[in-house]
């Protein structure tokens, strides 16, 4: 499978030429089980807990997402559709799903996504954070995890035959003896299978962390000119721990656009999109356009337009103009929106 598959893009539906993919959001979620993430930062408020999302609670729902449960499940397919296609409609392509192991994973029901809506889908392989870990984690071995990965790419997910055209978002946001054996396994299954790895880690928890995930790539294995940083919008006043991640070859991924809330329980205030769009603009004065990808992480129902969000179509209705209005050119905005994520997507030759 390997040989064919090289230079081609694997999705739900198969295999397609990376011209087929057109605009790209690299970060997505259509369907996810978040719960492993709720914890209401007051425990009392148990009537926000359990309330399903509406404009009513919208104001609480900006300033603690992760405290109510409904927020924190995306499960209604033909919901998913009706989302998506916005994003076709505004002109977009192609969707990176990095839903993976233990946030509700749904291989079938992403092809139906994909077959009803004419955007192509790339599937996650490989395991979210600690948060969301098995309870056999701890017992299985870097080797069984890295072979799980390598079938999830090259034969599919769980008897489906759909196969995964992406690792990651592998979780590493507290840098865990079992995230870090998770990060090792995903590296040498890049190595094995030629896939792009994408790793998940939070500037706010673990601050300057990236340099210790990018030497425990390399040492597996893993090729750093193909590994996308997410989230890091959260350093967008770091620009010299940018920089010196994208000196070793990393593309950095501003994939927040919308998130502009309050995570009550770990204290954070996400930028503006404001924020977000002169870091771009930063980044392609010095010369780093092609190591940057952009998305949105939809991941809650409060970012869905149906309850009052931005929706998928965002980056291309309201941050695209603002981009333009920073000085972005147009031949910059395809090498953000398309080129980067083609040469991404696209298979490389195995190196194990």
């Amino acid at each position: 499978m390997g040989a064919e598959r090289v230079g081609t893009v694997q999705t739900v539906r198969g295999l397609i030429a990376p011209e087929q993919m057109g605009i790209a959001r690299m970060h997505e979620h259509l369907l996810i089980d978040y719960r492993c993430r709720f914890g209401a930062a007051d425990e009392a408020r148990d009537g926000f807990a359990r309330a399903p999302v509406g404009l009513e609670n919208r104001a609480d729902l900006l300033q603690d997402p992760f405290g109510n449960l409904d927020n924190l499940v995306l499960d209604d397919e033909a919901e998913a559709i009706e989302a998506a296609g916005a994003f076709r409609e505004a002109g977009g392509g192609t969707i990176v799903d990095c839903t993976t192991l233990g946030l509700g994973r749904n291989p079938a029901a992403l092809r139906r996504i994909s077959e009803a809506t004419g955007l192509h889908i790339s599937l996650g392989a490989g395991f979210y954070s600690g948060l969301a870990h098995p309870a056999e984690m701890d017992a299985w071995s870097e080797e069984e995890i890295c072979a799980r990965i390598v079938r999830e790419v090259d034969e599919g997910v769980d008897g489906t035959g759909i196969r995964c055209g992406h690792i990651g978002e592998i979780g590493a946001e507290r840098l865990t003896p079992n995230e870090m054996k998770v990060v090792r396994a995903a590296a040498r299954a890049q190595a094995l299978t030629g896939a792009l790895l994408t790793i998940h880690q939070i500037y706010a928890l673990t601050g300057r962390s990236g340099h210790a995930l990018a030497d425990a790539i390399e040492a597996a294995g893993g090729d750093l000119r193909r590994t996308i940083f997410c989230h890091m919008d959260e350093t967008n006043e770091d620009a010299e721990y940018q920089e010196s991640l994208l000196k070793r070859g990393i593309t950095i991924e501003y994939d927040l656009f919308g998130w502009e809330f309050y995570l009550a329980p770990y204290d954070v205030q996400f930028p503006q999109d404001a924020a977000r769009v002169r870091g771009i603009a930063r980044l392609l004065e010095a010369g780093w356009g092609r190591q940057v990808v952009l998305s949105h992480d939809l991941c809650m129902k409060m970012m869905r337009t149906r309850y009052g969000g931005w929706g998928y179509a965002h980056l291309l209705t309201r941050v695209v103009p603002r981009l333009r209005r920073a000085g972005v050119s147009e031949a910059e905005l395809r090498m953000l929106l398309v080129e980067n994520p083609r040469r991404l997507l696209a298979f490389a030759a195995p190196r194990g």
